[in-house]
């Protein structure tokens, strides 16, 4: 089995519209920046689930005939971004099952840690598996299910599972929705004209012109009926809310909201707090698009520095570090982001990113600016480890840079350094004692593999000759000797 992982997959459900499935499209187009790969959506028309999705970005799978011909009052959407593994048209979402409690379509956002060890065991009791998805471990996990309904073959199932999840589920009773018990993946509740909807992201929302009501609770099953009602079929925990960091400074749209925050002052916030603790010597700043644009404007507000457009992005390559193989992600940065040689030319930039993954981008973009004419660059991450920060300033540890070789420092100054007279005396303390490190050198020393030692050869006793004490010669006789 190839593991799919479904980290940024968006996700969309209604009921109560006789323009469900038009809906759904409508907010699908606006979560397109959670997946590329894949786009689908199941209706549900009188007991029945109808389902349209195909490989590609939604107005490519989906013509204003295709949606026309689902007629339904209840709908599900769903678009895909898998970070490893083969594309393949199997494995778009939503999934349709026919179970004996019923027909029922899946659609996944996150991902299952614990779904090989699940699928291996099903596939021992006889499962026959069509996909590469982990959400059709869960959907087996439904059809076994001794359960009265598909709502309690859904609880079941999640039971029996753990991670990180947003699941919405079309069934003949309407759309169930559930949150993991941690809160890592995003669902949000709306209202549109009085019929409720849930969704990946409240971007959604406006889309379709829904009002924003709260967020689904982590651990919380909903069940959205054709009746407009919401009804709680498992209470969340509130307390345990543990939002991935990646939604917030990456994946999420700007104009979203989660935890009754705008994401884009989430992030302009992000890059103040940035230039606080890490500021750079630079002439321009300089955001990678599109997430570090809000954190890049932040942190030149914040240090008074102009901030310019000198990285430009092709809308038509999708994200690259998910792409498997490094070649597949250093081509993919190539043809991804260009630089503006004239904004970087000749001065000193600090270049703004969100995260750092695995420094595909950064290694690349550095030596484009270099290239460009950039004489120093200065790189900021603004979702770094906050306690490596700290340490870094205890030490009085400068902010690393890149130079061009040959190039002249820049001549603004350099800000003063952080370290004090505490952050001496702690690189004092931490110092080993003279004493000490002179015994680890030895010890060292005394390691290193030493060429044989020669002994001279041991000399033979021999008795002692005429003459000498012991021979039985008087003093007199060997002083007359000596004189003669």
């Amino acid at each position: 089995m190839t593991a799919e992982l479904h980290e940024a997959c968006g996700v969309f459900g209604i009921v109560g519209r006789t323009d469900a499935a038009a809906l759904t499209a409508e907010a699908l187009f606006s979560l397109q920046h959670r997946g590329q790969e894949s786009a689908g959506i199941a209706v549900l028309d009188d007991g029945a689930i109808h389902l349209r999705k195909g490989m590609g970005l939604v107005h490519e799978v989906f013509h204003p005939d295709d949606v026309s011909r689902l007629d339904g009052l209840a709908a599900i959407g769903h678009v895909r971004y898998s970070t490893t593994g083969a594309s393949r048209p199997e494995n778009a979402q939503p999934l349709f099952v026919r179970a004996h409690l019923g027909p029922f379509a899946l659609a996944h956002n996150g991902n299952l840690v614990d779904a090989l060890a699940a699928r291996d065991r099903l596939e021992r009791q006889g499962a026959i598996f069509q996909t590469a998805t982990d959400t059709e471990v869960v959907a087996h996990l439904m059809a076994r299910s001794h359960a009265t309904s598909l709502a309690g073959a859904f609880r079941d199932a999640l039971g029996q599972l753990s991670g990180g999840y947003a699941f919405a589920v079309l069934t003949p009773e309407g759309v169930l929705g559930a949150r993991d018990p941690f809160g890592i993946r995003p669902l949000v509740l709306g209202d549109l004209g009085g019929m409720p909807c849930i969704a990946s992201e409240t971007c959604a929302f406006t889309a379709i012109g829904a009002d924003f009501v709260r967020e689904v609770e982590p651990g919380e099953v909903l069940l959205l009926d054709a009746e407009s009602r919401v009804t709680v079929l498992e209470k969340g925990n509130p307390g345990r809310d543990k939002l991935c960091a990646f939604e917030l400074i990456y994946f999420a749209r700007p104009d979203s909201r989660f935890g009754g925050e705008s994401i884009y002052q989430a992030r302009r916030r992000l890059g103040q707090q940035l230039a606080r603790e890490a500021p750079a010597p630079a002439d321009v700043v300089l955001g990678v698009p599109d997430s570090s644009l809000p954190a890049a404007e932040g942190y030149a507000t914040e240090l008074s520095l102009p901030q310019e457009l000198g990285l430009v992005k092709s809308r038509y390559v999708g994200r690259t570090f998910i792409n498997p193989g490094q070649s597949n992600r250093e081509s993919g940065v190539q043809r991804k982001l260009t630089v503006v040689s004239e904004v970087v030319r000749g001065r000193s930039v600090a270049l703004i990113d969100d995260s750092l993954v695995r420094g595909t981008t950064m290694r690349h973009l550095t030596r484009l600016l270099l290239e460009a004419g950039a004489t120093q660059v200065h790189v900021r991450i603004g979702a770094r480890r906050r306690a490596a920060s700290r340490r870094g300033r205890r030490a009085g540890a400068r902010p690393s840079r890149a130079r061009a070789p040959g190039s002249a420092r820049s001549p603004r100054a350099r800000p003063p350094p952080v370290a004090s007279a505490r952050a001496r005396a702690d690189r004092r303390r931490v110092r080993r004692p003279a004493r000490l490190r002179f015994r680890r050198a030895r010890s060292r020393r005394s390691r290193r593999a030493r060429p044989p030692c020669r002994r001279p050869p041991r000399l033979r006793r021999t008795p002692p000759a005429a003459g000498r004490p012991g021979s039985g010669e008087s003093a007199a006789d060997r002083s007359r000797r000596s004189r003669a």
